[in-house]
């Protein structure tokens, strides 16, 4: 697993309503980008899951800590991500 996606996923804070039912099993996928000053920007959800898990990922990609960002030609430019983030119900 990219560690990218397992940073996200270790900052997800499952909603407590949510928490005691199962966890549905799926994807989610959020884009978001990061800035010439490596600041995560613009994170939502382009495939969602559920309102509740979609805004539980993006509030994980925003706790993101300050990346190095992307360089072109010698200068810092903003970068677009996507990923994937899994869900797996619990049996």
């Amino acid at each position: 697993m990219p560690v990218l996606v397992q940073a996200v996923q270790s900052r997800i804070r499952y909603p407590k309503a949510v928490a005691r039912k199962a966890v549905p099993s799926g994807r989610a996928v959020v884009t978001f980008m990061v800035d010439a000053d490596g600041t995560v920007q613009e994170a939502k959800i382009v495939k969602g899951l559920s309102p509740a898990f979609d805004a539980a990922v993006v509030a994980a990609v925003k706790e993101l800590p300050r990346f190095e960002p992307g360089k072109q030609a010698g200068q810092a430019v903003a970068v677009v991500f996507t990923l994937p983030i899994d869900f797996k119900a619990k049996p």
